[in-house]
């Protein structure tokens, strides 16, 4: 089912990374709860913050969604739950952006990483998932994963 209600933004969502020239690279975390149904009020959002990369949690896509399109960003990683239509993870960064690339998926939970090359260095971001009541196991197996 869908859920009506407004995605909230604290005022500290965006957390900013500093080049060597002090560019700011602009990472966004939105637990969506419906990419599809609530795509209009997340663009409208992000073009006010303008974030380089989104980071997306219960984004509830399947299989049946081949293709994912946000104005301004390519998809730089997905995960969909197999199980049922709810949880999911998902990274877009800003079109154009070429220090991005996605490098892996999780094969034991709702986990994807990629990895930003900036001038001090290269910083891995993981879009992570656990759903309520998940196992231990889901905590411990973050540590053999990259």
């Amino acid at each position: 089912g869908s859920h009506a209600s407004e995605l909230v933004f604290p005022k500290d969502a965006v957390n900013g990374f500093y080049d060597a020239g002090q560019t700011s690279l602009i990472v966004i975390h939105v637990n969506i709860r419906s990419f599809l149904d609530k795509q209009a009020e997340l663009k409208i959002r992000m073009d006010d913050i303008n974030p380089d990369i989104i980071c997306l949690t219960e984004t509830w896509l399947d299989a049946s969604t081949k293709e994912i399109t946000f104005p301004g960003y390519d998809v730089l990683s997905r995960r969909d739950r197999e199980s049922d239509p709810h949880g999911g993870v998902l990274m877009l960064s800003r079109s154009g952006m070429t220090i991005a690339g996605e490098i892996k998926i999780s094969k034991d939970a709702e986990r994807c990483w990629c990895m930003v090359y900036t001038n001090r260095g290269p910083i891995a971001l993981c879009t992570w998932y656990r759903p309520p009541g998940e196992s231990v196991e889901a905590i411990d197996s973050l540590a053999h994963e990259y």
